[in-house]
């Protein structure tokens, strides 16, 4: 099959091929574990495609390499800008050189602007509201509910609001469509948001990279390795980030929520701040209670954090 010519499969001069695209088919509604699997043993790693490799990793060398040290060595590329041309037009989300340049400058005077940061507020707090009544609604019915689904369908209804002037339920059908032509071989084996290599180049970790490659990170699984932090990674521990009492940020290519380099997310700041008012209104009215769940993520991402 042509997928396999001129790979280098086997060479270890490059990064070991664990598949083809057509995997990600069979475990689209748990694509996050399946890849957070295979990066347990080979955290950089290749799956295949007609015209190129795609290349996954969770290597925090490589990652700031690319993301960074090597910024101009990697674009969006046609590979990527093809799919979310339909949602994004060519917005920031979808373009480089002088036209990401030039809107990363106005967005950056915008969300400065107290005018911005008044009205996001404004829109956290409502949606905090309806959260709160949400769940008022379900307590009462002595309902068992998912409550990180609550919480994904607040947020992004905020993130909407405040960047696009619209709700998430005029968006989220057009978002999931957007996201299944990343694996849907009648749009052009996609995968998944990332970067093209526009140059040979050559990773932290000695693996080669040719020109026309994708490069992913995979942040979900990230989140759940051993080898990034440490043994008691499955353990809720918030006092690894503390020391003397004082919260110690990790390195934006370690934690890579908002991610890293000269497209980090402006919205950052605008994350936290809602993130402590729904904190503030959810904990103050309820307590919560776990019951037994399965660790198993079938949601689905959205493209929006590399600005």
């Amino acid at each position: 099959m042509t997928i396999f010519k001129g790979k280098s499969i086997g060479d270890p001069k490059y990064a070991p091929v664990k598949g083809t695209v057509f995997n990600q088919l069979f475990y689209f509604k748990k694509l996050h574990d399946y890849h957070a699997q295979l990066a347990k043993t080979h955290p950089t790693m290749r799956l295949l495609a007609p015209n190129q490799s795609e290349l996954y990793r969770i290597d925090v060398r490589n990652i700031e390499h690319i993301l960074k040290t090597n910024f101009d060595k990697y674009s969006k590329g046609k590979y990527n800008q093809d799919i979310i041309t339909d949602l994004f037009g060519e917005g920031i989300f979808a373009v480089d050189g002088d036209k990401w340049k030039q809107q990363r400058k106005i967005a950056s005077y915008e969300f400065s602007t107290r005018v911005l940061r008044d009205f996001s507020c404004s829109v956290f707090r409502k949606n905090a509201s309806k959260l709160v009544r949400v769940i008022s609604e379900f307590s009462h019915e002595g309902l068992v509910f998912d409550m990180q689904d609550l919480q994904m369908r607040c947020a992004l209804d905020s993130i909407f609001k405040v960047g696009f002037g619209t709700e998430l339920n005029s968006f989220d059908e057009s978002n999931a469509l957007i996201y299944w032509r990343y694996v849907d071989p009648i749009w052009n084996l996609k995968t998944c948001d990332g970067r093209t290599a526009d140059a040979p180049d050559v990773l932290p970790d000695g693996h080669k990279v040719e020109k026309g490659d994708g490069v992913y990170y995979l942040a979900y699984a990230m989140g759940r390795m051993s080898s990034i932090w440490g043994e008691d990674v499955d353990e809720f521990c918030p006092e690894r980030w503390i020391n003397n009492g004082i919260f110690q940020p990790e390195s934006p290519f370690k934690f890579v929520a908002f991610h890293a380099g000269p497209r980090m997310c402006l919205g950052k700041d605008f994350a936290y701040r809602q993130m402590k008012i729904v904190a503030m209104c959810v904990l103050n009215f309820y307590n919560q209670e776990m019951i037994e769940y399965s660790l198993s993520s079938s949601f689905l991402t959205t493209t929006m954090a590399n600005l």
